[in-house]
């Protein structure tokens, strides 16, 4: 499904700057936007200071109202939101009073989007090896494609996409939103499967002496196999009819590496300098970490580019076999 419509959540750090110039930076024209701000609820020893003598009552929704015409100004003035076009707008942001991570995936529902892009930090800053608590939230429980946004450019542009599959019945929804992406912004899409190299997992090198795995003999054995789970996933991918062939020859570029998955999807990253990497938020077989799996939660923890997670909609059967 073409990406038209994008959400996107502000707050006033240089990580919402950075979604929001991405967004700006996709397609011509770019998809129509939804922002959104939540203002942080005061709490009740803070009300009780202000208004230690008598309820707010009716003051209260006056407060709130005033609360958030002041933040709608500040979000026009310091993320220039006069400058952008009327048509790029899908509605006026979406401002109200609450708790940023239990309202704003509420916000999100009432919302027709196809894509979310956010900061991958808030106004707290980035801390190596791990995710703003919000953006963690929204990543768990969204049901569209959250694409995190690293790092503010004046110009960004997306011209690498390194889209990571496990090769599973959902693969092709990967696929799909990465393919989508890629589209929308001309860039160049690799698609990437990663054979677990099963000694990853034996740190004292224990298994080493009963388990001989030979990484060159086993893809030479497997790669017709990996080759055809690859055709199958591309061949459930439906592209919009004026973009067919454009996208055949973006499915065309495949890689095939062998190791611990999210080690090497981030190596991968590095080695083609990808702007973008798409991942589903978890493999069926695996039990999920809040909703998802261990590869696509170490990527965005730990990922120095834009990363996009793409949540399981086809709840594949576990018996199903490769055609």
């Amino acid at each position: 499904m073409p990406i038209e419509n994008v959400f996107v959540p502000l707050d006033f750090s240089e990580s919402s700057q950075a979604a929001l110039a991405l967004v700006r930076a996709l397609g011509h024209p770019p998809p129509r936007l939804q922002l959104s701000h939540i203002v942080e609820a005061w709490t009740p020893h803070t009300r009780e200071v202000f208004f230690p003598y008598a309820a707010l009552g009716e003051d209260a929704a006056a407060i709130d109202i005033e609360l958030c015409d002041s933040a709608r100004a500040r979000l026009s003035a310091y993320f220039d939101l006069d400058a952008l076009p009327k048509r790029a707008l899908l509605n006026s942001p979406i401002v109200h009073v609450g708790r940023t991570k239990e309202d704003l995936p509420e916000v999100l529902r009432t919302v027709d989007a196809d894509l979310v892009v956010m900061g991958a930090f808030g106004e707290t800053g980035a801390l190596p090896g791990a995710l703003g608590s919000t953006s963690a939230r929204i990543l768990q429980t969204a049901t569209q494609p959250v694409l995190l946004a690293r790092g503010y450019e004046r110009s960004p542009r997306i011209s690498r996409v390194l889209c990571a599959v496990d090769l599973e019945p959902t693969s092709h929804e990967v696929i799909a939103s990465a393919l989508e992406i890629a589209l929308l912004a001309e860039a160049e899409l690799e698609l990437l499967f990663v054979l677990p190299d099963p000694l990853n997992d034996d740190p004292n090198g224990l298994l080493r002496s009963s388990i001989k795995f030979d990484e060159k003999r086993t893809l030479g054995r497997e790669r017709a196999t990996i080759e055809a789970l690859f055709d199958r996933a591309i061949t459930r991918v439906e592209p919009p009819f004026a973009d067919k062939e454009r996208a055949r020859a973006l499915l065309s570029t495949r890689s095939i590496r062998v190791g611990r998955p999210s080690t090497a999807i981030l190596s991968r990253a590095h080695e083609s300098d990808a702007d973008l990497i798409v991942v589903g938020s978890r493999s069926l077989r695996e039990v999920a970490h809040h909703q998802l799996g261990s590869t696509a939660w170490a990527i965005t923890r730990s990922c120095h580019v834009h990363v996009m997670v793409v949540p399981l909609q086809h709840e594949a059967n576990l018996l199903e076999q490769p055609d």
